[in-house]
């Protein structure tokens, strides 16, 4: 490039995304030079700079500043190029994250300016941030999981040819190669073999022609390891219009690469290698119709009970061998929901009748085919709710078939969109009276769960949980809760459980927590309601609140303010299910939350899965950085329990350390 014309520099500085600089270090400290990609970055003009008008200290952060001089004045006196990380303010006010690169020019001894380039590196910093949100919501929050992904800049340039000339440091460390085994080579001396060909070909038509190329790439070290980088690859253009070089700028983005495939994983049921819930999700989420079927096995919480989980799981897997023999025949896919639950789905079909005559097939071998484990043999029932049509709402609608079937005691309901039922608006009507009758008849009843301190005897801390009373059982609220919502009768159960629940432990010493939800807040008559049996129980030093259904609720203002009033009052604030479903990690660090409960299906195989071990100590990590206590949901095991204190969680909750009791019986 030594020469090349100056319209050839200003052409390639106009095509990188940032700006250059060089500052005099002698007595004037003048800046002598600085591109136009300053405006974008700083919001400032070029003259402005050149005039002084503006400074490098006015728009650092301050936070940012004793670091920055840190990293400048160790590479300027080791005569060593220096990289930092920093926020500025633009002029419109602002913030963007910078990363910058420069190095000391030196006469002799004497150093006499210094040169840089600034790149924003903002998009790169909200990936990071909606990792970590990701990593929580399924299994949790791997976005949750505080890895950082160390961006370096590795820099080349090649020939017309695609013959390597100059290559930097960091292209040799992440590679593992020397400049000398580089620099007369091409980029194929680290492709990986598994990328397409394909790919190659459209980078290559695209930086010839003119163009310049934007993409993440897999390539492999010396060593034999996988590496991705973020790359930009531009051409230099000489006065004539022919590409006379290519300079590529690159980011190792191997660490979030990684994490994105351990999110992946996490599509895959542990224990039967089948689909999961979140696989579903997302499978429907790129579909617009289809027919979907939710398989529930009838009672099968009493194999549990009375032989154990080993022969429950083993009863499960069977059971998913044999129903994928039947989704493999009929060409349907078929998943592990949770628990008990499986689903088939066939794609793009809003067809009933084939796929009812398929749930006849189903039900008919799995009650047709008794499954032996450990020399004991099993007849199984089953319910199955049925739904076809598009794939928005198919999930829900499936669900409400299932739990219409069970409520009716009938082996297969369909809820169709386009027909609706009868039997389903009767069985809304039905559970809408029966809570209407428990509300008036005093029926609401409070249950209390035992949470145990790892570092404490005894109990001190219950969760309260509802339930609703009818003749010979309790009904859980999973059965009735969706029809009270639709009812609006969600606000009145609510009230009942604080009513109660702050009347009992008022005259006791423990702590408690109670569920509340977005909507319970947003609720007037509801909010008031809380506020008041707070203070006239005077319970607000022992309630926790145990926030569930958190998506949605950043937006609102009222939600804030209510939490800043019950945090005046005394209580304590946590994130329930921590590890499903969505969490935003920015809003949750403003609640300041007290405690995080570690979703059970991240406590419940840690103690065989290496996987979920990893996710929750990675969450009692993060959380113990912020002085925030975690709560290990599910634990239904002595092993389990061994496991949960290993990772260092600071209460444990679950079946083996107590089952939900009603409050008279404390």
């Amino acid at each position: 490039m030594s020469s090349a014309k100056p319209v050839e520099m200003n052409d390639l500085i106009s095509r990188m995304l940032g700006t250059f600089y060089r500052r005099s270090m002698l007595d004037d400290k003048a800046l002598l030079l600085i591109t136009a990609g300053c405006e974008e970055i700083t919001g400032f003009t070029i003259k402005s700079w050149l005039q002084g008008d503006v400074t490098f200290k006015d728009i650092i952060l301050p936070e940012f500043i004793d670091h920055y001089r840190a990293v400048v004045s160790e590479g300027l006196s080791s005569r060593q190029p220096y990289s930092v990380e920093y926020q500025i303010e633009q002029q419109g006010g602002k913030i963007l994250w910078v990363w910058e690169q420069g190095h000391g020019v030196f006469k002799g001894e004497k150093l006499v300016s210094v040169e840089g380039y600034i790149t924003d590196i903002g998009a790169q910093k909200d990936k990071e941030l909606g990792l970590h949100q990701e990593l929580l919501a399924k299994q949790q929050l791997l976005e949750e999981y505080k890895g950082v992904v160390d961006t370096s800049a590795i820099v080349s340039k090649t020939d017309a040819k695609g013959v390597i000339t100059y290559v930097n440091e960091q292209f040799c460390s992440v590679s593992g190669y020397s400049s000398q085994e580089l620099v007369g080579s091409t980029h194929s001396i680290i492709k990986h073999p598994d990328t397409p060909l394909s790919v190659f070909k459209e980078l290559w038509s695209t930086i010839s022609s003119g163009g310049t190329w934007k993409g993440t790439l897999r390539n492999k070290t010396k060593q034999g390891e996988d590496y991705y980088v973020s790359s930009v690859i531009s051409p230099i253009i000489d006065a004539k219009g022919a590409v006379v070089e290519f300079i590529s700028v690159r980011f190792d983005v191997t660490d979030l690469i990684k994490k994105e495939q351990q999110i992946r994983r996490q599509t895959t049921d542990q224990l039967t290698g089948l689909p999961n819930r979140q696989q579903l999700l997302e499978d429907l989420d790129k579909l617009e119709s289809g027919s979907l079927a939710i398989v529930n096995i009838n009672d099968f919480k009493l194999v549990n009970e009375y032989y154990g989980f080993e022969i429950g799981d083993q009863l499960l897997r069977d059971l998913s061998a044999l129903l994928k023999e039947l989704s493999d025949e009929q060409q349907v896919d078929l998943y592990r929901l949770a628990g008990d639950e499986f689903a088939f789905f066939q794609r793009g079909s809003t067809q009933a009748l084939p796929f009812e005559q398929l749930c006849d097939d189903v039900i008919d071998r799995t009650e047709n085919h008794n499954l032996s484990v450990m020399g004991t043999d099993f007849a199984l029932s089953i319910s199955l709710g049925m739904a076809t049509g598009p794939t928005d709402n198919i999930l829900l609608n499936a669900d409400i078939a299932l739990h219409s079937a069970k409520a009716q005691r009938v082996s297969m309901v369909i809820y169709d969109i386009y027909s609706p039922l009868k039997r389903q608006i009767d069985n809304n009507i039905t559970w809408l009276k029966r809570i209407r009758e428990a509300i008036q008849d005093d029926r609401i009843d409070v249950f209390a769960q035992p949470i145990i301190d790892v570092n404490s005897p005894g109990i001190t801390r219950f969760e309260c949980l509802m339930r609703l009373r009818e003749a010979d059982a309790f009904c859980s609220p999973y059965l009735f809760l969706e029809a009270a919502k639709h009812g609006r009768l969600y606000g009145d159960l609510t009230r009942i459980v604080f009513r109660k629940a702050c009347q009992f432990f008022a005259a006791r010493d423990e702590c408690f927590s109670i569920n509340i939800t977005a909507s319970d807040i947003l609720n007037p008559k509801t909010n008031t309601y809380i506020l008041s049996c707070i203070n006239k129980y005077n319970v607000g030093e022992r309630l926790t609140f145990e926030l569930v259904e958190t998506e949605g609720i950043e937006d609102s203002e009222l939600i804030t303010q209510f939490f800043d009033r019950v945090r005046a009052l005394g209580c304590r604030l946590a994130i329930d299910d921590f590890g499903t479903g969505y969490s935003n990690f920015e809003y949750l660090l403003k609640l300041n939350i007290d405690f995080i409960k570690i979703d059970g299906s991240l406590i419940r195989y840690i103690d065989r899965d290496a996987n979920a071990r990893i996710v929750a100590a990675t969450v009692v990590d993060f959380a113990r950085r912020l002085g925030v206590k975690t709560v290990a949901e599910f634990v239904h095991s002595a092993d389990v329990e061994a496991e949960a204190r290993k990772i260092g969680v600071d209460y444990l909750q679950g079946f083996l350390l107590g089952e939900p009791v009603p409050l008279a019986k404390l």
